[in-house]
């Protein structure tokens, strides 16, 4: 029998080598495919997974591929059959919950907090795996909801956390130059107040638009560039310039992710039409889009289709046609409303924390079983107590640390809740006024004049500094002596905004980025 062991021996080392190098094959294999799909090489991305056997890891990429590629992706049996699917493999796990998060982002209005929780599960597992082409991956779908929708709704220090870390795990010239890019795009929203440096960050765009290779991403950029000549500095020349080229970069492509960035620098340009008062072009370039939308489907042509409306609303109302401005309002305001879009980043956040308390209470029961298998040994075997005295002592340390980061990122919980909008507001002289009826506030010396649409108005003494402090983030100041509720603005002008009611708010200069990304 002693002749069989070195034999036994020799295939256990073989399985081993076997497995290991299934392993590194698989991750070498993911990491090949996911570069291809980030650099938008759809055909070959097709090709390859085409002479590979169908196993569980080729159908995930296969599927993630049809993801990124188009938006309006057909809810087939496949694409159902693996969202749904479960898996063990941790490389497996982590695409799956990719492909999940991605397919709710893109098709369900309603459920955007269980796609980022699939999401965030998928950025862990991929940061243990230490797989930076999958970690990018997952930061940029997570980045996806926020560069594509307002960045009124999300927190500037929520945005910047995630490009540190997109930054951290970029690892090639491409995946450096798109994290540059999208941190520039953001700096340049939330301007700082040297110049110098907003100047820099706009060298630095420009310089980056040019030397992008990938359409999309040169298009994204010229796009970013558009909108910071349109909305910062007024040069609605330039701005158009840019427009035309982000388009033109996309012409012949047909996936779902580019005809979605043509169609947002066709929507860009009509609204800088608009602003110059070329109406009859607007209209021309409404029905480009129109022609153009009609082809694919999605939650982000859906997206996309609400400020079609707007845009429209906004072109007869200018040219006095009531019935069909009025008729685009209420479209317009029906899709607004799917999106939800005031209470959605406190959702995400509020997920995100969700899955840390989730981990620590793993964490903990892991603990707590450990030391239920330990102490039965330590009243038996006396010398191996001594030792495990000073290893209990320090699981217990550490379970206390444990439940003190519960603790406190269940206070966060507590804080984010509050942050929820009340429905009323009740002023000193102990009148309830509800929020969704107030249409502005104005301060008198020492007293404040509340006006609500119903025509009514409340006179009562205080700060307007004071009362806006209890309002909700849609109330927005417009001039040191008014807060308008953005929910009846109907139209902005240079120097004052005109509410549904046809009063006219002063907008004063320095209050007036506040406004530059409301229709």
């Amino acid at each position: 029998m002693l002749n069989y062991l070195p034999n036994i021996k020799f295939l256990l080392l073989l399985n081993l080598f076997l497995w290991l190098s299934s392993i590194s094959f698989a991750q070498d294999f993911t990491e090949n495919i996911l570069k291809k799909i980030r650099n938008h090489q759809f055909t070959e991305v097709d090709s390859i997974l085409e002479l590979q056997p169908k196993t569980d890891l080729i159908n995930e990429l296969d599927f993630y591929n049809k993801l990124i590629s188009s938006n309006g992706l057909e809810k087939d049996s496949l694409s159902l059959r693996l969202v749904q699917k479960t898996y063990e493999e941790p490389i497996l796990i982590a695409i799956s919950k990719l492909n999940k998060g991605l397919y709710r982002m893109l098709h369900d209005y309603h459920n955007l907090d269980k796609a980022f929780y699939e999401l965030f599960t998928a950025l862990d597992i991929s940061k243990d795996l230490n797989n930076p082409p999958l970690v990018c991956e997952i930061i940029k779908a997570i980045l996806l909801s926020y560069y594509d929708k307002s960045f009124t709704t999300v927190s500037h220090p929520a945005l910047k956390g995630y490009l540190e870390e997109y930054k951290k795990y970029s690892y090639d010239l491409l995946e450096i130059n798109i994290q540059r890019f999208l941190e520039i795009h953001l700096n340049l929203i939330y301007p700082e107040e040297n110049n110098s440096i907003i100047d820099s960050n706009l060298e630095e765009l420009i310089l980056l638009s040019d030397n992008f290779s990938n359409s999309y991403f040169k298009a994204m950029s010229l796009i970013s560039l558009g909108n910071y000549y349109e909305n910062n500095l007024e040069d609605y020349e330039k701005s158009q310039t840019k427009y035309k080229e982000a388009f033109f970069n996309l012409r012949g492509y047909n996936q779902g992710i580019y005809a979605q960035k043509r169609m947002a620098a066709i929507l860009n340009e009509v609204r800088t039409l608009q602003k110059k008062e070329e109406f009859d072009n607007a209209f021309k370039k409404i029905k480009e889009f129109q022609n153009l939308s009609s082809l694919y489907t999605g939650k982000q042509i859906a997206w996309l289709k609400k400020f079609e409306y707007l845009y429209l609303k906004e072109s007869y109302a200018y040219l006095k046609i009531v019935d069909s401005a009025e008729s685009l309002n209420i479209k317009y305001k029906k899709l607004k409303n799917k999106f939800n879009q005031s209470t959605e980043n406190v959702h995400i956040e509020e997920k995100r924390i969700e899955l840390e308390v989730e981990k620590k209470d793993k964490e903990i029961m892991n603990l707590t079983t450990i030391l239920s298998i330990v102490l039965p040994i330590l009243t038996i075997i006396a010398l191996i107590a001594i030792a495990l005295f000073y290893y209990l002592k320090k699981y217990k340390s550490k379970s206390k640390n444990l439940e003190t980061e519960k603790s406190e990122t269940l206070e966060k919980i507590e804080e984010l809740k509050n942050i929820v909008v009340k429905n009323h507001i009740v002023l000193k002289d102990k009148t309830k006024v509800y929020i969704a009826d107030l249409m502005y506030v104005k301060s008198e010396d020492h007293f404040i004049k509340l006006f609500l649409s119903n025509g009514k108005s409340h006179f009562v003494r205080g700060k307007i500094s004071q009362i806006a402090e209890e309002l909700p983030p849609n109330f927005i100041r417009s001039h040191r002596s008014y807060i308008i509720n953005a929910n009846f603005i109907k139209q902005i002008n240079s120097n004052h905004i005109m509410l549904l009611d046809k009063t006219e708010i002063p907008l004063s200069r320095s209050h007036k980025n506040n406004f530059k990304d409301k229709p």
